[in-house]
């Protein structure tokens, strides 16, 4: 194991003052038990293509750590975090990570980043093995619709804090069609998308949401890509239509940064090519430091110009403007510096730190870490149908639920109400990338926008 967030001590005082003071409450900790831990698995990719979103997330896992161990743990127990590499692999290292994890007692695993991963490790048709033992599993970052029926609805143990990509290729599609400022000046779409498990059903969804709103004077020219980084794009970008109006790219970001880099040549040899208006969108893939950082000049260089500026995106709206994000973000930055806190709250951080939550409420909902099942039905509870509680009012929830009394998380990313499918909903940013930083709020579509359509 690379890192144990349960054992890694007491990283300061002041995260125990933030925890009790927002919990506003007299409820008090039971004392430390000594006994063994319970230990939740975390597979994330700390090298590899998918590190940009991997890395940030450790630092999540001990806020979240700290603050459910500062509480009294889970049944008495403290809860230990034990964190491996996946290294952004989808097979053998992967699939061996999961393995040592759950014999070496894990009784939930979160992670990992990837929906090609998520499927190699909990899909039925490839004898998945969090889904054989029946662990609860939780992504705060695998998007992908496949995703959503690969398990049986209820009887599943898979479950995300993000929502599926037909939500997010609907906000990319209504995105591209009314344009930066409702300028509408889109009517020819095209779509470079990875040819796998997250790219394909998201292009699906932004065509057929585009198409919608355009009739018929929209038009989208679909093109797919291995999921491999390649050196050079310039055959696939070659199929891109006479004239580009936008260009939405479903891929992450070593691909984005070249292709990005290619485009923007092909904007200075052939102009005509592109309409005046023309502009690029991303997705959550790319909503990473990442991104930014590999795009520039000299990447050491933070004033160095990148290639990115400009570039817009979705991303599901992981920092609401709620009281139960500002409570996580306190809560952070009792542990972490602002500047470290500006790089880290980027992407789905409180989507993972809800799922490190939830895993510790269903535990103690279940009252056992020997009953997966107990245990996956107590995650669905704790997610809705009892007195709301959040972030701030944690050590409130825990002793409600040891005194039989139900709970309903209300997360720092949203509602993290799960349907039957393990699935949430919420609403998206646009993001855009301005001075070389990200400006996270440029536009919001709600999820009313995106429900019922």
């Amino acid at each position: 194991m690379i890192a144990t967030a349960g054992a890694l001590g007491v990283l300061g005082t002041a995260v125990l003052a933030a925890a009790g003071s927002a919990a506003c409450s007299s409820t008090k900790t039971p004392p430390p038990d000594v006994g063994k831990p319970i230990v939740v698995g975390v597979t994330i990719a700390l090298t590899g293509d998918l590190k940009g979103t991997g890395v940030p997330l450790q630092n999540i896992i001990k806020v979240a750590s700290q603050q459910i161990n500062a509480f009294g743990g889970v049944l008495g127990r403290p809860v230990s975090f034990e964190v491996v590499d996946d290294t952004t692999d989808s097979a053998n290292l992967l699939q061996s990570n999961v393995r040592t994890l759950l014999d070496e007692g894990a009784v939930a695993l979160l992670g990992p980043i990837g929906s090609k991963q998520v499927t190699a490790v909990a899909a039925p048709s490839v004898a998945g093995l969090s889904f054989q033992r029946k662990i609860i599993e939780l992504s705060a970052t695998a998007t992908s619709p496949d995703l959503t029926t690969f398990q049986p609805a209820r009887d599943r143990y898979f479950f995300r804090t993000v929502p599926n990509d037909n939500l997010q290729g609907k906000a990319a599609g209504i995105f591209a069609s009314r344009g930066p400022g409702g300028s509408g000046a889109c009517h020819h779409l095209a779509i470079v998308h990875n040819d796998d498990a997250y790219g394909n059903p998201f292009a699906a969804a932004t065509t057929a949401e585009f198409k919608a709103l355009g009739g018929a004077a929209a038009a989208v020219t679909d093109i797919s890509i291995p999921s491999d980084v390649k050196a050079s794009y310039s055959t696939d970008l070659a199929k891109l239509p006479p004239v580009t109006d936008c260009l939405l790219m479903v891929v992450f970001p070593p691909a984005g940064d070249e292709l990005v880099r290619e485009i923007r040549i092909l904007q200075t040899q052939t102009p005509a090519a592109f309409s005046p208006g023309f502009f690029m969108i991303g997705t959550d893939a790319l909503f990473t430091n990442e991104f930014i950082v590999n795009g520039r000049t000299d990447k050491a260089n933070a004033a160095s110009p990148s290639v990115v500026e400009g570039v817009y995106g979705t991303n599901p709206d992981d920092s609401p403007p709620t009281s139960q994000y500002g409570d996580f973000r306190n809560l952070y930055l009792a542990h972490f510096n602002e500047a470290q806190a500006a790089a880290d709250l980027a992407g789905q951080a409180a989507n993972f730190y809800d799922a490190a939550i939830l895993v510790a409420l269903a535990i103690e909902q279940a009252g056992t870490t020997a009953d997966p099942v107990a245990i996956r039905d107590a995650l669905f509870q704790v997610s809705k149908g009892g007195r709301s509680y959040g972030p701030a009012q944690l050590g409130d929830a825990l002793a409600a639920i040891r005194n039989k009394q139900d709970v309903d998380y209300t997360g720092a990313s949203g509602d993290c109400d799960f349907d039957d499918n393990g699935d949430v909903v919420t609403g998206y940013i646009v993001w855009h990338v301005e001075s070389g930083k990200f400006k996270a709020d440029f536009d919001r579509i709600k999820q009313e926008e995106l429900v019922g359509q």
